[in-house]
This record gives C-alpha cells, sequence and structure tokens, in this order.
C-alpha cells in the first residue's frame, strides 16, 4: 500500500471511529483492517515513514579505511589531480586484497563519503517521472563588475 492510499485510510479510520461505529473492534471488522492500526490511525492522523534499517557494509569493509585516507589525501591536493570514484575503484582491485566490490558500490560509498565531508553537494532534478538529473552546485568565480 503506498503512502498517499494509507493516509486516506487513516482518514477513513478516524472517521469511522468519530462518527460510526465508535469502537477500536468495530472499525478494524467494518474496514478490514488490524486493530493495532486502528490505534496508529487514532493516535495520529498521519502514518509514520516506514523506518529504513542501515545494513552492515560487508564487501566495503575491507576498503573503507583505505577510500577514506585517499579522500583525505585528495583534499590537499588541486581539483584537477583528485582521484575520481571509478579510478579509486581500479586502484581498490589492485591494491586491496580481501575487497571484490562492484564499481557501482564504490562509487556509492564515495559519494555518501564525500557528501559527509561536505565537499560535493547535490542536488538531484527531477525532470520527468522516473528521470534524476545530478547537478554539483559551483560557487560563483568573483569577477569585477562590469560597467554599463
Amino acid at each position: 500500500m503506498d503512502w498517499r492510499a494509507k493516509v486516506e485510510l487513516f482518514e477513513q479510520i478516524r472517521l469511522e471511529y468519530e462518527f460510526g461505529v465508535g469502537t477500536i473492534q468495530g472499525v478494524s471488522r467494518k474496514l478490514r483492517v488490524h486493530r493495532r492500526l486502528v490505534r496508529e490511525a487514532i493516535q495520529s492522523a498521519i502514518p509514520a515513514r516506514r523506518k529504513k534499517t542501515e545494513r552492515p557494509r560487508v564487501k566495503m569493509a575491507p576498503a573503507a579505511g583505505f577510500i577514506d585516507a585517499i579522500l583525505e589525501a585528495d583534499r590537499k591536493s588541486p581539483r584537477k589531480q583528485r582521484h575520481t570514484a571509478k579510478r579509486i575503484w581500479e586502484r581498490i582491485r589492485a591494491e586491496v586484497p580481501g575487497c571484490t566490490a562492484a564499481e557501482r558500490t564504490v562509487r556509492q560509498y564515495v559519494e555518501h563519503r564525500k557528501e559527509a565531508l561536505g565537499r560535493n553537494r547535490v542536488i538531484r532534478k527531477y525532470l520527468s517521472a522516473g528521470t534524476v538529473q545530478k547537478s554539483m552546485i559551483l560557487l560563483p568565480a568573483v569577477c569585477p563588475s562590469q560597467s554599463d
């Protein structure tokens, strides 16, 4: 059930509880939902979002320290000489024997770490249904004012 449908169901449950049957058991029988869901709807008009559990990164564990060291060293180097995510992945394949992470996994980890370091701020633009474009925020260069 999508979230919008659940909001509408909660509204229906609350109306039925207030102005209809009036009992938790009666509402659950009439709308064919669990009593726990009726109690949740009575407590709050907006359903709780689903909790996302943080899973351990098993494949990235051997290379996490290596990647963090590369990113820290890249902070001091000029922008054009910094490692790309693909180059980091190639170095991991060559230098870290126990890591079998895919390139996409390394890319996601590098993006996450760069955001945590505060270096890259990414804006996701939703162009149409299912299409996402990433844009980097660039600070404007200081230019001398032009006279008209």
